[in-house]
């Protein structure tokens, strides 16, 4: 499981880096948000806290920023100032949440 999620966070990171602005990029983004997504509704039921706490944030976090990224740079021609920021950003976002399931 932990393999699966580090390897769609993986993905995305090379999208970010690597894929040009079109499907295949937006498609990767969107999976590996629905990853961070379902880790962390898992975690919660499981958990004898039903609420999401600090170890979940920085999922939390990561699936809003994929998901504004397949928002602002989902297009052929998005070149925003808003999808160069979140370029700046992610890698550092994901970074941080596959180390967090390491």
């Amino acid at each position: 499981y932990l393999a699966c999620q580090m390897g769609v966070k993986a993905l995305a990171l090379f999208a970010v880096f690597l894929l040009p602005q079109g499907p295949a990029h937006t498609a990767l983004v969107l999976a590996s948000a629905t990853a961070a997504v379902i880790d962390v509704v898992l975690r919660v039921a499981v958990s004898r806290r039903k609420v999401p706490t600090g170890k979940h944030g920085t999922d939390i976090f990561l699936a809003a920023l994929l998901l504004v990224d397949a928002a602002a740079c989902g297009g052929e021609s998005a070149t925003g100032k808003a999808c160069r920021a979140l370029r700046m950003v992610l890698p550092f976002a994901l970074l941080v949440s596959i180390g967090g399931n390491a």
